[in-house]
């Protein structure tokens, strides 16, 4: 190619910047023909608030402008080599890089603005090796506007990245080392009236480190995309009605998108430009209760077309018919029928309905015929007394007998009605026993429908009647510790932590005779979660000096205050069967580490 050729092209490549820019009232093009200068083609001066004088100029841009005949348009990812010698000259600077591509007179301008840091980060990895490919963005004329913005944005990151164009970059881990915990971010806008949260989220954006005097150093992690996400806890209603509490709120590339639940999400232009909101919806709840929850929540919103969240109402373009409400009523009523009687029988966790096979669908309607309405029926392959039934998730435990008829009865195995009584043959004779006294920590790991509720009352009308009701009492309390050390259950978890407060706090005020036995499971279960607290500590200190005589108690203080000497001093005085039953039967042995 012949150098009037080469100029030729470049020309033309000038000429088109110079028209993309001519009616911006933002961008004025400083760029010459034919230029002599061997690294820059020029400047881009840039005015604020649309007022290209000297009073409204806020700086400049350097320029380089490239063009490139082709033969044809190719579609897709365009990427254009620039010289590492030409790289590392704009890096004190930054450089926007313009390429021109024409065919048969027909043009297309693609651009790439590149700041000090990115400019860094490139000659770091490609060093002094020919040169690096950049990708390329388009530019078409209803870009303009936008690019124009970019450019007043690009300024003022050069700006602030030029001092440190020479320095090592610094990531977050570095900052974590420094304890520096503040970042901020230079965000122009074109419209005073614009969001700082629109604006902030639009495109991505360069971070800064804040540090002392007002020196704010970039991040080498480039442009970053900015999602701002809220946890706002303000009701979302339908028809009037609260179905939830709360929702998110997750502004992101200029949109506002706002989900509720699993099963709605509305992305929507906060600016009003863009009309048409994006609507998804779904039926994803797995929990049974959220099932219910969910799907009363999409027929109300088919219902009444509309949603109000916090303070905003939106229509919702719902169409009365519609394949994830079709025989969603039915189901309902189903679902509810199912929750009534896990409600009633004491089912401590929720049923995953994601979990529900063919055949559990079966035991549902079994149990909801024989146990929520009553009914007697003739059934095959039971086995008679206590069955623990596994369905999907849940291990309940019903007791099943015939009636006269011969029919089958299944009663929740809890149910006072049955008259179940139970008896214990102490050293001094039998006597009257709480049901609960039966389950140690498996048969509790296998039944969600234990009545932890009923714990307390049941021993409260046996304390007249059983002298050894309260040390029958802990033992209960002892093996729900353990089962809750062992499940995995979070939801199962709390409800033990609860009933054994309650229990601990119940035996601590009636059993006078072994008061500092109950305050030290309570301490051990404290210990478990959140914690104990320096007064806790300071509690148990005290106890340590007042039963310093009993060595099984100063064992156990020792292990909750995380005395290693003092515990093993205690342990090894120990004979073999004793630190057996520590270890297979006590709960606070978890602490002897």
């Amino acid at each position: 190619m012949s150098d009037y050729d080469s100029k030729h092209i470049e020309d033309k490549a000038v000429n088109e910047v110079i028209r993309y820019f001519e009616d911006s009232k933002i961008v004025a093009t400083y760029i010459a023909n034919n230029d002599k200068e061997p690294f820059f083609d020029g400047h881009l001066y840039l005015y604020a608030n649309g007022k290209r004088d000297n009073d409204h100029y806020t700086g400049r841009v350097a320029a380089q402008v490239k063009g490139k005949n082709l033969g044809e348009f190719k579609d897709g990812v365009f990427s254009y080599p620039i010289e590492m010698t030409d790289l590392k000259a704009y890096l004190h600077e930054g450089i926007a890089y313009f390429v021109v591509q024409e065919v048969k007179r027909k043009k297309r301008l693609y651009y790439k603005l590149l700041s000090p840091v990115e400019l860094r980060t490139i000659i770091k990895k490609k060093g002094n090796q020919g040169s690096y490919s950049v990708r390329m963005k388009r530019a078409t004329d209803r870009d303009v506007k936008k690019i124009e913005l970019e450019l007043l944005q690009f300024e003022r990151d050069c700006k602030k990245q030029i001092s440190f164009a020479d320095s090592a970059p610094i990531d977050f881990p570095d900052l974590q080392k420094q304890g520096i915990h503040s970042f901020s971010m230079d965000v122009a806008v074109r419209d005073k009236k614009e969001s700082f949260l629109v604006a902030v989220t639009k495109e991505p954006v360069f971070l800064y480190a804040n540090y002392e005097n007002d020196v704010k150093v970039p991040l080498g992690i480039g442009r970053a995309s900015i999602s701002l996400l809220r946890d706002v806890e303000e009701p979302v209603k339908v028809g009037g009605i609260v179905y939830y509490d709360r929702y998110k709120s997750k502004m992101e590339g200029g949109m506002l998108t706002v989900s509720v639940g699993e099963c709605f999400k509305i992305t929507l232009d906060p600016t009003g430009k863009k009309k048409q909101a994006t609507l998804n919806m779904g039926r994803r709840a797995t929990m049974l209760k959220d099932v219910i929850k969910e799907a009363e929540f999409i027929l109300a919103l088919q219902n009444h077309k509309e949603i109000t969240v916090g303070a905003l109402t939106l229509p919702i373009p719902f169409p009365d018919k519609h394949e994830l409400t079709e025989g969603l009523d039915e189901n309902l009523i189903a679902w509810h029928k199912l929750d009534d009687v896990l409600t009633r029988i004491s089912c401590n966790k929720d049923i995953d309905m994601s979990l529900v096979k063919k055949k559990d669908e079966v035991t549902i309607e079994i149990i909801i015929d024989m146990v929520g309405n009553g009914h007697h029926r003739s059934l095959k392959d039971v086995t008679l007394g206590t069955n623990n039934i596994r369905l999907a998730n849940l291990n309940l435990w019903f007791l099943i007998y015939k009636d006269e008829e011969g029919k089958y009865v299944i009663k929740n195995f809890f149910d006072k009605s049955i008259g179940c009584q139970a008896s214990y043959e102490y050293p001094d004779g039998k006597q009257e026993e709480s049901l609960y006294s039966w389950f140690d920590r498996e048969k509790l790991l296998s039944c969600d429908n234990f009545p932890y509720d009923d714990v307390i009352p049941s021993y409260e009308m046996l304390k007249d009647k059983n002298s050894h009701i309260y040390e029958r009492a802990n033992f209960l309390l002892l093996e729900i510790i353990a089962a809750y050390d062992k499940t995995e259950d979070e939801g199962k978890k709390q409800v033990m932590y609860d009933a054994v407060m309650k229990i601990g706090r119940w035996l601590e005020e009636h059993d006078d005779g072994n008061k500092i036995i109950h305050q030290l499971n309570r301490f051990q279960l404290l210990k478990r979660r959140p914690g104990l607290s320096d007064e806790d500590k300071r509690e148990l200190k005290k106890l340590k000096l007042d039963y310093a005589a009993d060595e099984h108690l100063s064992y156990a203080i020792a292990l909750l205050l995380d005395d290693k000497e003092t515990y093993e001093y205690y342990w090894n005085k120990m004979d073999a069967q004793t630190q057996e039953f520590y270890r297979e039967r006590m709960p606070i042995y978890r602490f002897h580490k």
